[in-house]
């Protein structure tokens, strides 16, 4: 169970005038965290496992970026305009059955007749990278899940697949699983991108998905409530709910913040000698470090005031949260990036930020300015830029 922190929350920002930023969010947020809740409820979880997992709420992000969602009977030219909308919003590829990824352009056509759906159907997807090259994957659809069912298993795009039960839930089933198999690449949403064929499985409006049966099995139970899932992890539950309340539409959740420590420099510039390891390590120290937290999230949103990162760290204790909101100011008007040394101020409106700490979880609000990328919200995750550095204890 989550930990009784003080509930009454603290707000910290840098101007007078900023608290619009979460204007209006309430309502946006409720549907995020539900959204959310259903697909973390689809993962398995087991003590001491790493977790990555990415979200995308592409329903919220429509709403958020006022993009009209495809209807049934609209072009497949209409519904790659929809998808470049959302990844000019900062929508991150989810996982290949959702159809919003970097082969969509490629595997739409004729896609909604093999299969019953493409990404115009699908609400939200889930994928978790961390134990790769086991996968997990699930999408929520505003589709039948039986109809799909029933489509995918008579198509003849692929062979025709074994189907199985478990749990009272449908799966079907291609033989050899997860395989090799380039003859076969992109043939979705049964074979991936290297014409691994993955078992599906189709429970209420999702479409759930993993590299072996056994996985697949363990998902079903995981979403039956049988077993615990991603949900039932404080860290994680937390995480979300944060982003949630923020109103990210696509984000990353990680228990493991090891990226974004000090003591990992070595790894992020190998080459450098010890002296300038130090020098490194002195100036990078004197920009701003973080203290240490157990977790964090980070997303991207939209408002009236356009697009923003969303960040959520997860403390042992409140003081510490606290500590953080005032060192997390200095980071982002003080700090620089590794990979492209330069400060990042560059492409973050430090001024207009706004963070709150609500029992031990701090949640920030950074405007990302209009010169940059909305992508930014994840590219110095994915580069190891340490934006969240911090300094353990």
């Amino acid at each position: 169970m989550r930990q009784q922190h003080t509930r009454s929350a603290k707000w910290f920002w840098s101007i007078a005038g900023s608290l619009f930023l979460l204007a209006g969010a309430p309502s946006l947020g409720a549907e995020n965290a539900a959204s959310y809740q259903t697909l973390l409820e689809t993962i398995p979880w087991a003590p001491e496992r790493a977790v990555q997992v990415w979200l995308n709420d592409y329903a919220a992000a429509a709403a958020a970026l006022d993009v009209t969602r495809p209807a049934a009977d609209a072009t497949d030219d209409a519904v790659e305009t929809y998808c470049l909308a959302l990844s000019a919003g900062g929508v991150q590829a989810g996982p290949f059955i959702s159809g919003f990824h970097s082969y969509a352009g490629a595997t739409l056509p004729g896609l909604r007749q093999r299969a019953g759906y493409d990404v115009r159907d699908v609400r939200a997807s889930l994928q978790d990278l961390a134990n790769l090259p086991t996968r997990h994957a699930a999408v929520t659809l505003d589709v039948s899940p039986n109809t799909v069912l029933s489509t995918i298993a008579h198509s003849s795009a692929w062979p025709v697949p074994e189907v199985r039960e478990h749990g009272g839930v449908s799966l079907l089933i291609w033989s050899p699983v997860f395989t090799l198999g380039l003859e076969q690449r992109l043939n979705a949403p049964v074979f991936d991108e290297l014409g691994r064929a993955a078992p599906l499985a189709f429970w209420e409006a999702e479409l759930l998905s993993a590299s072996s049966v056994d996985q697949t099995e363990a998902m079903i139970d995981a979403r039956l409530g049988l077993t615990a899932s991603l949900w039932d992890a404080e860290m994680i539950r937390r995480l979300a709910e944060g982003l949630a309340k923020l109103g990210a539409y696509s984000c990353v959740l990680s228990n493991d913040p090891s990226s974004q420590d000090i003591g990992a420099l070595p790894s992020w510039s190998p080459a450098l000698s010890p002296a300038e390891m130090e020098r490194l390590s002195e100036n990078v120290d004197a920009h701003g470090t973080l203290r240490a937290y157990e977790a964090f999230g980070v997303g991207v949103g939209s408002d009236e005031a356009g697009i923003y990162m969303a960040l959520v760290l997860v403390h042992e204790e409140e003081a510490i949260a606290s500590d953080n909101a005032s060192h997390l100011l200095t980071r982002l008007r003080k700090g620089e990036s590794l990979a492209y040394e330069a400060p990042w101020a560059t492409w973050f409106d430090v001024e207009r930020t706004v963070i709150e700490v609500d029992g031990a979880d701090l949640l920030a609000k950074v405007p990302i300015l209009p010169t940059a990328s909305a992508g930014l919200w994840v590219r110095w995750l994915l580069q190891r830029d340490p934006l969240l550095l911090f300094r353990g204890d």
